[in-house]
């Protein structure tokens, strides 16, 4: 008996939607691909985001790693040690903690897309330096109070 085929995605390719309720500056296109894979223990997303924009604020993972592989365009990473611009077939790993802060940002003219990998271990969080956030599966907050994902961030 041969196994079922395994899903096969383009992430170069596949069609990404608009993230409702991004402000200007954090304007992005999306797409999930762990759904599309049939993943459990290892997610990923495409983001295709525009000249000027950014699909995040800074931010580190808290019990996950993430992996950026550079599919289109030439985005800055901007990480704890500084800025770089990234190329096309540019991979970068990001451990968890504010040793693995980054935060992509299009300052080129054209559009850049990423693909982003990341273990999908439970319970899990995300810290916003800029911002002073954690975000959790049960929400975003602010030293002891709940507010927007949005909420702090600036696109300057």
């Amino acid at each position: 008996m041969s196994a079922a085929p395994r899903p096969v995605v383009n992430a170069a390719a596949v069609e990404v939607a608009a993230w409702v309720g991004a402000p200007a500056g954090f304007r992005t296109r999306y797409r999930e691909l762990g759904p599309l894979l049939g993943g459990e223990l290892l997610g990923g997303s495409v983001y295709e985001f525009d000249p000027g924009e950014r699909p995040g604020p800074y931010h580190y993972e808290i019990g996950n790693e993430e992996c950026l592989l550079v599919l289109a365009g030439t985005p800055t990473l901007r990480h704890p040690e500084g800025r770089d611009v990234l190329a096309v077939g540019d991979m970068v790993a990001f451990p968890e903690g504010l040793g693995g802060a980054h935060q992509l940002i299009n300052e080129s003219t054209a559009v850049s897309r990423v693909l982003i990998l990341s273990t999908m271990r439970e319970p899990y969080g995300c810290a916003y330096p800029d911002s002073g956030k954690l975000s959790t599966s049960g929400g975003v907050f602010r030293i002891g109070e709940a507010v927007d994902y949005w909420d702090g961030e600036s696109a300057a």
